[in-house]
């Protein structure tokens, strides 16, 4: 028989310092094993079990099973400044009720909208007990459920245009009627509506499968808990099979027969008119019975092919033996390799694995033709790439090529340093050597780029940053521009093109991890052959004053509206107090904006708050997605947060203020960058020598006052200094605004 579970899977990180995983188990433990089991204590029988941590950690692993049956993880590390907990509940969609489809999705939201003793549904940041107290005493309201069942169908909509996850709910629902697997997990109104027993049908599910026996706990903190128990024992997982049952393997197989496979094929062409409908996603289909003359070839007794060949050998699988060599640590954040034609950097660490990330900046102009022509050519380049990317994810290695501001083309590499090298150089050789396609490829790729464009701006998010960059920069273009300008691209057009991709550029890279000076340097000869052309970096500007961009959402059915303002902090490239201030200002207020507009307010399905640099912009954002209301009430509610931030930064009690700060400087490195933060520093050109040990230096100085004069200053649309740009996406049930037509 095989088993398959889809879980919800709840989880939460805490940001706290110093937080002690075995107490926090503790805290769990009490609200868990109550009224069901006896309160936790430090009894000999709740003795911790040592689990074998992976070679070359550091994390020291333990395992407890608590009284009430919960099996708790709890890992501890020393020197890191933040905790976190993780739960599973064993429970999902396939215990949902067929009238009820969606009821575990729906579960897992009213979970989280708050306990009885904490009502609030973000008091999450303010008392780590509610982790707890979230899957003892959930509220469960019947009030509360009609609302998050508009906010899952939001969640729905957001989806539903998306090419897998339609084909994942066919495939599915045309699958044997009387298995699991044919609900539909997601949920939405139409799933969840007019059924009289709902919420007895949603309290049933708590309290069936939210108990200790049902659930698994992760605590990741800092505290060394082999202090408070002695370990006598190791164990290894219950996944490890030491030996192979022949039985188990054949009754497996014997599932492999034509009468219960299935084959899936998508097809743009189809003929609406002769299809079914999936009730659903409200997808088109067919189904046909595949010729006997075919199926008859399917024989129970399985024998080889005479076609069938072992694939090639894998150059780049490691040896088993271990790698005991230890680096000298010197980081004096100098460049490598500092030429006219390439720039690199190394960052080394014992303990983390090897990788290498690079840029490629071709002598390109940004205009639109060329943006188009790398996209067609980073698609040909992967699709030459398959089999030694196939070959490298086998052993174990992992890689991303993707575009990086429109014509240029990041690598990234990690994974075991002994064949890294060799990996690399066939990647670079590839790059190096490709000339032109067949144009029968051409076209496929061509028609997979123009889906990719078509499918970055479905979502409101993609598009409203594709909005945003009209409006700030000349060389970022509308998408209907882009599709219209592709379907003009020629193959010899893209034949033409391709030599000026790697006959001039500049090269900028990273370096990091288990991986040596000398490694690193002779790698470096790899891009040796480069060019040297100058590399213009893009900088843009919000101008003073509001700004607003008014649009309707692209998938005419989408339900969803969109709002997002950001605010400009500033204008120069390297201000160590600015970014200071800045940081410890989302810091100050990322929770309690949580909390006003999500938990609050209920304004929608996502609200979210970040900071970032890009194109030369060190920028605030808040932004909301919303199936009730409309872009122009969500801005009201923005700028009315926004507003009260001056009062509620000044009440900060003082010791609570320091907290965030040391938290900040606890977590930024002294150095000039850390990892995935000096790579992307290098990349966004804003790296600066010393710039960390003076953001800390600021950091040490900040007073409240500086954070209330800071949201005075840019936050504030009537100030001088403001410069806003809003974006809003108009969903299909909301009013347009006619000036804006």
């Amino acid at each position: 028989m095989i088993s398959v579970c889809i879980s919800v899977r709840l989880r939460m990180s805490i940001v706290l310092t110093n937080l002690n995983p075995l107490t926090y188990c503790g805290l769990l433990a009490v609200s868990l094993s109550s009224p069901l089991v006896s309160p936790f204590d430090h009894s000999d029988s709740m003795a911790l079990e040592e689990v074998e941590a992976p070679p070359g950690s550091k994390k020291v692993i333990n395992s407890i099973r608590l009284d009430n049956g919960l099996k708790a993880i709890l890992i501890s590390e020393d020197g890191i400044g933040t905790a976190a907990a993780a739960m599973l509940v064993r429970s999902g969609s396939f215990r949902d009720p067929r009238d009820a489809q969606g009821l575990a999705h729906l579960l897992e939201h009213m979970v989280f909208d708050g306990s009885d003793e904490y009502p609030d549904g973000n008091e999450l940041s303010r008392f780590t007990t509610q982790f707890s107290k979230l899957f003892i005493h959930p509220q469960l309201k019947a009030d509360v459920m009609v609302r998050e069942i508009e906010l899952l169908d939001s969640e729905f909509q957001l989806h539903r245009s998306d090419d897998m996850t339609r084909l994942e709910q066919l495939i599915a629902s045309t699958a044997h009627k009387n298995l699991p697997f044919t609900k539909f997990s997601w949920g939405n109104k139409k799933s969840l509506s007019g059924n009289d027993f709902l919420h007895d049908q949603l309290l049933s599910m708590f309290k069936t499968y939210f108990v200790g026996a049902s659930m698994n706990l992760v605590v990741h903190g800092s505290a060394n808990i082999s202090y408070y128990y002695t370990l006598e024992q190791s164990i290894s997982g219950d996944y490890t099979h030491l030996s192979c049952n022949r039985q188990s393997v054949l009754d497996l197989l014997s599932f492999f027969t034509n009468s219960n496979m299935s084959l899936d094929f998508v097809d743009k062409s189809l003929d609406e008119g002769e299809c079914l409908v999936e009730s659903w996603f409200n997808s088109y289909y067919k189904q046909t019975k595949i010729p006997s003359t075919i199926t008859g070839e399917w024989r129970l007794r399985f024998h080889a092919n005479q076609r069938f060949q072992f694939p090639p050998k894998n150059n780049f699988l490691p040896s088993l033996s271990p790698n005991e060599d230890h680096l000298m640590i010197e980081n004096d954040n100098e460049p490598l390799v500092h030429k006219s034609h390439i720039k690199l950097w190394h960052l080394p660490d014992n303990d983390e694995v090897p990788s290498v990330s690079f840029i490629v900046y071709p002598a390109l102009s940004s205009e639109l033709k060329n943006q188009l022509m790398v996209h067609l050519y980073v698609n040909h380049l992967k699709d030459s790439l398959s089999e030694i990317l196939y070959q490298g994810g086998e052993a174990n290695f992992e890689t991303s090529i993707l575009i990086f501001e429109k014509i240029n083309i990041e690598f990234k590499v990690s994974g075991f340093k002994e064949n890294l090298f060799n990996y690399i150089s066939e990647i670079w050789k590839q790059f190096k050597s490709f000339t032109h396609p067949y144009e029968t490829t051409f076209e496929m790729v061509k028609e997979l780029v123009e889906n990719l464009l078509k499918k970055s701006v479905l979502e409101v998010s993609g598009y409203s940053n594709n909005l945003m960059l009209q409006e700030v920069t000349e060389s970022c273009y509308d998408i209907d521009q882009m599709l219209k300008s592709l379907s003009s691209i020629s193959y010899d057009d893209f034949v033409q093109f391709i030599p000026h991709m790697s006959s001039k550029m500049f090269i900028e890279g990273l370096f990091k991890g288990d991986i040596s000076k000398d490694e690193s340097l002779h790698m470096s000869h790899l891009f040796e052959e480069s060019v040297e052309i100058p590399c213009d970096q893009e900088y843009i500007h919000i101008p003073r004053g509001t700004n607003t961009k008014n649009v309707r959402v692209q998938v005419n059915s989408d339900i969803n509206s969109y709002a997002e303002v950001t605010f400009q902090i500033g204008y120069e490239k390297f201000s160590a107090k600015k970014t200071a201030i800045l940081k410890l200002f989302h810091a100050m207020i990322d929770h309690n904006l949580q909390d006003q507009l999500s938990a609050k307010e209920k304004l929608g399905y996502r609200v979210g708050s970040n900071v970032d640099f890009r194109y030369g912009i060190n920028r605030f954002v808040i932004n909301i997605t919303s199936s009730v209301y409309d872009p122009a009430y969500l801005l009201s509610r923005i700028y009315n947060y926004v507003k009260t931030l001056e009062v509620s930064l000044e009440e900060v009690h003082e010791d609570t203020f320091k907290g965030h700060i040391e938290f900040l400087v606890q977590t930024c490195p002294d150095h000039d960058g850390d990892g995935d933060d000096l790579w992307d520093q290098i990349t966004e050109k804003r790296f600066c020598q010393g710039f960390n040990k003076n953001l800390i230096s600021e950091l040490k100085e900040i007073r409240k006052k500086d954070v209330v004069r800071f949201v005075k200053k840019y936050l504030i649309a009537s100030s001088s200094h403001s410069r806003i740009l809003e974006v809003c996406i108009w969903g299909c049930k909301t009013s347009f605004p006619t000036s804006s037509v």
